[in-house]
């Protein structure tokens, strides 16, 4: 990662120390420009990206860090980031919406090496088309059968039309673009489920998995989810299994009387 440092604030307290015009020329700090989050079409892998603060984009001698925080909307606790790039990736479970905000710090000879902070700029993404209650597909769940074989199975959503379908696509680090699944596992017709060969898996910690409804050409909303693969690793199933049992001498006679 470079130059940048990351660790969690619950609360974080905005201060300005600003010198005075007469001993250097005063620097206006505007905040970072163009700030957005943007989706690439990785089902959850996103970019936070930002512009250099229009009021610093000809002035020498002032080197700018930024101060990066994003959650989720259902979260309390703001993930922190301080670096001197331009942008920032981090994965997320777009079943949530994505809150972040950004400012800018100068210190250097433009500010006679006292920290200059601007106001805070927010962007905000939730996504589009996000299946409804009635929709939304019910006990998704997923094995990692001894980091070989990864299997994704779930049960269609209260509201199902007749000759409707689902469609599940996935990406990982390492693709160069969201993939569909190979190999549904159906239920009359039904796909309700996923089995995936990729043996490059056990190498990644990550996988977004996206499930669409559709009835025709109708999108019926979509269903986002993060995995943490290794924490699905289970054994295989046994294929097999016997039972013996015998009788001991006492039970023989037992069952003679």
């Amino acid at each position: 990662m470079g130059r940048d440092w990351i660790y969690t604030w619950s609360i974080v307290t905005s201060l300005q120390f600003i010198g005075s015009a007469s001993v250097w020329k005063a620097v206006t700090v505007e905040p970072p420009n163009n700030f957005q989050i943007v989706d690439g079409g990785y089902l959850g892998w996103m970019v936070i990206q930002w512009q250099t603060p229009r009021s610093l984009q000809n002035v020498s001698n002032c080197p700018v860090k930024y101060t990066l925080q994003y959650q989720s909307t259902t979260e309390r606790v703001w993930k922190t980031v301080i670096t001197t790039k331009l942008q920032y990736s981090d994965g997320f479970d777009l079943s949530k919406g994505i809150t972040a905000r950004i400012r800018a710090l100068v210190k250097g000879p433009c500010t006679n090496g006292s920290e200059l902070w601007s106001d805070w700029a927010q962007a905000n993404f939730t996504v589009l088309f996000q299946a409804t209650m009635e929709t939304q597909i019910q006990q998704f769940h997923c094995v990692f059968y001894n980091w070989e074989h990864l299997k994704c199975t779930w049960q269609r959503g209260s509201y199902f039309p007749f000759g409707a379908n689902y469609e599940l696509s996935y990406w990982h680090a390492g693709l160069p673009r969201a993939l569909t699944c190979g190999d549904y596992i159906k239920s009359h017709d039904i796909n309700l489920g996923c089995n995936f060969e990729d043996h490059k898996l056990e190498a990644y910690t990550e996988m977004f998995i996206c499930v669409t409804g559709y009835e025709r050409s109708a999108s019926l909303g979509s269903s986002h989810f993060k995995l943490e693969l290794s924490n699905l690793v289970k054994p295989y199933p046994p294929k097999e299994i016997n039972i013996t049992t015998s009788l001991s001498h006492s039970d023989e006679i037992g069952r003679a009387h």
